[in-house]
């Protein structure tokens, strides 16, 4: 939360590939925690990210490179562009995400047979 700007920060996510009662939920940050969110706060939303589920988890896994699938647009954040910018900073990824594969997984085979157009 350090990363956090000092005023709250309202986060929308919509998941294409989601269950319907999940496709949706919002974290509302602020320097003194994160609330999740699984209706609508009713507040104003400062950045709407949305992406395929799949593709968002193995950016959060560490199976794919988060600025990168950021930068070719298959997640997408809009906002105001300074927020959007520092988005990737406040997401704390998995704990695994650093950590070097030793061999090849099941999970590891899925990402690599979904890299093609989400």
């Amino acid at each position: 939360t350090e990363a956090l700007p000092p005023q709250r920060v309202v986060l929308e996510f919509a998941f294409s590939g989601a269950p319907d009662d999940c496709q949706k939920f919002w974290l509302v940050c602020q320097r003194e925690g994160v609330e999740m969110c699984l209706k609508d706060p009713d507040l104003d939303v400062d950045l709407l990210i949305t992406a395929d589920l799949r593709l968002f988890v193995e950016s959060w896994r560490g199976f794919r490179d988060l600025r990168g699938e950021i930068e070719r647009g298959r997640i997408r954040v809009l906002g105001a562009d300074d927020l959007v910018r520092r988005f990737p900073d406040w997401l704390l990824l998995s704990s695994l995400a650093p950590t070097e594969r030793r061999r090849e997984g099941a999970e590891r085979r899925l990402s690599q047979r979904s890299r093609g157009p989400v």
